[in-house]
C-alpha cells in the first residue's frame, strides 16, 4: 500500500499543468507519504517542481520545455493561495486588475486577513487587514473591497469603472475562480475600515452593476 499511495501522490503532481501552483494539503495521501515524494520530486529535473515556502509548491516546466529552469511565473496566484481564506489582491495591484487604472504594482501585493504574514519571495508584499467577515468572500470580492479603498487615487472616472464590471473586463482581467456575489460583497462592507455611507453606495453600484445582477 506504501508503494501505491506514493504512486498516487507522485501521479498527482505530473498531472499538474506546468505553471500551477498548489498546497501540500492538496495532494492525495498522508502527511507521512506526501512530503517524501515532494521532496523527492523537488530533485528532479524533469518536474521543475520548487518548494516556495513550507506547505506552498510551484509545478514548472518539464525538461523538454523552453522555460524548464525559469520562474516561478503568477506570483500573484501563489501568494494568494498561501494567505488562505480571506485574501485578495491589494493597493494598485487590485485597481488594475478590475481594469480600473492604468497603474501597476510592481509587486504581487495582497491582502491577508486577520493576521501577519511574511512574504515567501521579495516580489511579494502582504498587507494586514481586520475585517474577519472577509474570511467568508472569494478572492475576487476581496479585491473589489480593496479597489474601493483606493478608488479616490485613480483616473478612471467611476462610471467607466462600472462599465468595466458592467461589460465583463474586469472578470476577463481577474480572471476570476468564482463569481462576486453581490449579498456577500454587501455583507462584508458593513465591518469594512472606515465604513461609511459613500463606500455603501459604491459598493451598491458595484453589485448593481455585475452582469449577474442584470
Amino acid at each position: 500500500m506504501a508503494g501505491s499511495a506514493t504512486a498516487v501522490a507522485g501521479a498527482w503532481v505530473e498531472s499538474l499543468s506546468p505553471d500551477t501552483w498548489f498546497l501540500v494539503g492538496a495532494v492525495p495521501g498522508k502527511a507521512t507519504t506526501v512530503q517524501p515524494v515532494l521532496s523527492r520530486l523537488c530533485g528532479e529535473r524533469r518536474f521543475g517542481l520548487v518548494r516556495m515556502a513550507r506547505g506552498l509548491y510551484w509545478r514548472g516546466y518539464p525538461e523538454d520545455h523552453e522555460l524548464h529552469l525559469c520562474g516561478p511565473f503568477n506570483l500573484d496566484r501563489g501568494a494568494l493561495l498561501y494567505a488562505g481564506a480571506g485574501a485578495g489582491l491589494a493597493k494598485w495591484n487590485a485597481l488594475n486588475r478590475l481594469g480600473w487604472t492604468l497603474q501597476r504594482d510592481p509587486k504581487a501585493s495582497v491582502s491577508v486577513c486577520g493576521r501577519r504574514l511574511a512574504p515567501f519571495d521579495k516580489a511579494v508584499r502582504y498587507f494586514t487587514h481586520k475585517n474577519i467577515r472577509r474570511r467568508q468572500l472569494n478572492w475576487a470580492e476581496v479585491t473589489v473591497l480593496e479597489a474601493l479603498a483606493l478608488i479616490d487615487y485613480t483616473e478612471e472616472p467611476w462610471t467607466d469603472c462600472l462599465e468595466a464590471v458592467r461589460s465583463g473586463e474586469s472578470e476577463r482581467r481577474l480572471k476570476w475562480d468564482a463569481p462576486i456575489r453581490p449579498g456577500a460583497l454587501l455583507w462584508a462592507g458593513e465591518t469594512e475600515n472606515g465604513n461609511t455611507a459613500d463606500l455603501r453606495y459604491l459598493l451598491a453600484d458595484v453589485a448593481a452593476a455585475l452582469p449577474d445582477a442584470a
